[in-house]
């Protein structure tokens, strides 16, 4: 009933969301109740077996159920207007474009990392963020590189950001100063006028006014997360050198095979190499024509291919056996720890009998 009347599909009004969430609640309150006493009383004749699963199973479901929405409601997403950013937003999103949104902390997807006193910035997959950004990668050296070119625009010291931040996957940047669009109402937040008249006087940004308080810029010099580039502007190539340069090396980005960001495929002519905007790796796996190609240090920090023969390529990213090993461990562990304590409770029971 709640889904209906948040979609609008109900021709007659109904109760508030609160409201109609009530006897569920009531009923999933008294269903937990149930099952917890049953479960006790079941253990106190027989060990722990199969049958015990069952409700335990049902409680690690109806959690991981609920957890999104518990983390909506310390995220200030409860409540949210219907008019959102993608609504406004005309974008072509797919899985080889990378964002950079800038604002004030309270204002972005997740909280970010703190660029000035007042400004906070995030990089996400594309202009819909997911639940999943929340959830960032690990700090690296990355980020102060990132901050760095902002900061040498913020203080006129480059009028091509966009190859900077090309470096990165970045295709867009977004300024945030208001929540929502109008006409709805939101939180608003002014974002310095010197940062703004920066970001204006970079020859490689197409500025996009989308809506009073959103704006965006568009990358011209970026292709994209995978690219494909001049043989020997990325590869073995220092970041100085680079940072330097007036022109993008990029030529065109990777097309994407899924949606992740692991998998790729294009066709690479003669004196062209691939660029991955990602830490090096060797996780990262190229094949052009089925012949593999071993990845080497872009950039002083990202993935690149230098690959002599030409060709269909598809690019890939496979996760290590060692952390899968680790993470099938830390299951099992769990397990046995879990089983191990449910039968030395159920033991208890029967001998105090």
């Amino acid at each position: 009933m709640v889904w209906i009347e948040t979609m609008d599909y109900a021709t007659v009004p109904l109760p508030q969301p609160e409201i109609l969430l009530i006897p569920g609640a009531l009923g999933l309150a008294i269903a937990g109740a149930m099952g917890a006493g049953a479960l006790q009383r079941d253990l106190q004749t027989f060990k722990f077996g199969w049958r015990q699963m069952v409700p335990i199973t049902a409680i690690m479901a109806i959690s991981m159920t609920i957890l999104p929405f518990l983390g909506l409601t310390f995220s200030g997403d409860w409540g949210m207007p219907d008019d959102e950013l993608k609504d406004v937003l005309i974008y072509d999103d797919d899985e080889n474009k990378k964002v950079l949104w800038v604002s004030d902390s309270d204002l972005l997807p997740e909280p970010g990392e703190e660029f000035t006193d007042e400004l906070s910035i995030i990089v996400t997959n594309g202009l819909t963020p997911s639940f999943k950004d929340r959830w960032q990668p690990p700090r690296t050296n990355i980020d102060g590189l990132l901050k760095e070119s902002l900061d040498l625009a913020r203080d006129n010291g480059t009028s091509n950001l966009g190859i900077l931040l090309a470096q990165f996957g970045i295709t867009d940047i977004v300024l945030l100063e208001r929540l929502v669009p109008l006409p709805s109402t939101g939180p608003s937040f002014q974002i310095e006028e010197r940062f703004k008249l920066s970001l204006s006087r970079q020859l490689d940004l197409l500025k996009i006014d989308v809506a009073p308080g959103i704006t965006r810029y568009q990358n011209l010099s970026s292709v994209g997360f995978g690219a494909i580039a001049t043989e020997g502007s990325t590869v073995r190539r220092e970041i100085s050198n680079y940072a330097s340069g007036s022109g993008s090396p990029f030529i065109d980005g990777l097309k994407p095979t899924s949606l992740n960001m692991r998998d790729y495929q294009g066709v690479i002519d003669t004196n062209q190499e691939i660029y991955v905007a990602f830490p090096f790796s060797e996780q990262w796996k190229l094949e052009v024509d089925n012949v593999a190609v071993d990845p080497e240090i872009a950039l002083d920090w990202a993935t690149g291919f230098s690959p002599k023969n030409t060709g269909t390529l598809i690019l890939r990213y496979s996760t290590s056996g060692t952390q899968k090993a680790s993470v099938v461990l830390q299951i099992i562990l769990w397990l046995i720890a879990f089983v191990a304590l449910a039968r030395s409770l159920s033991d208890v029971e029967v001998n105090r009998r």
